[in-house]
């Protein structure tokens, strides 16, 4: 299995299977912090040459407000069978995410699982960024974007994706959903 940790931070999905020792042919994880994955190719990599980190200079208003734009990425057509993205699109508005899932849809083989949190939601607005009185209080840009269920779904379906499971605040301790996707 070809494995893409998209937001990857400081490895803990890399981590993750590595402890769990779960089979696997290559683990690339992708961010915009550089230090992060400094820190992941200097501690992470020595688990052999199946686990690769790049860091992605790519414009976003939280994380790295100093790149010009977003950026495709450098991968071929077809490379993963399964993309992550943990708390990724909860810091994302609309346009990022559909350049994002064109991306991913791309990138990912056929029959490929895509796994995604966000914050989700029936009955609001399709997108609000840092809504009043949802959760908890909010801090700074993109804190956290919340999406109307059938509006974020539909861009997966938009894209080639077919919805496997929705999970409504599936992650506790943040209270995100969970979204799984197959590529058609």
């Amino acid at each position: 299995m070809s494995f893409l940790d998209f937001g990857c931070g400081q490895g803990r999905i890399a981590n993750g299977i590595k402890y769990l020792k779960l089979p696997f042919h290559s683990y690339t994880g992708v961010d915009t912090h550089e230090l992060s994955i400094n820190w992941c190719k200097k501690w992470i990599s020595i688990y052999g040459p199946a686990y690769k980190f790049l860091h992605l200079p790519t414009y976003n208003e939280r994380y790295n407000k100093q790149a010009e734009k977003l950026q495709k990425l450098p991968f071929e057509d077809n490379s993963f069978d399964m993309i992550f993205l943990n708390s990724v699109f909860s810091h994302m508005v609309t346009e990022d995410i559909q350049f994002y899932l064109d991306e991913f849809s791309r990138l990912m083989k056929k029959g490929g699982l895509l796994y995604i949190t966000g914050f989700v939601e029936e009955d609001v607005p399709e997108m609000v960024e840092n809504p009043t009185d949802y959760i908890s209080e909010n801090h700074g840009a993109l804190f956290r974007v919340r999406y109307e269920k059938s509006f974020f779904l539909k861009q997966f379906t938009d894209r080639g994706f077919t919805i496997k499971a929705f999970n409504h605040q599936g992650i506790t301790r943040t209270k995100q959903s969970v979204v799984m996707a197959i590529k058609a």
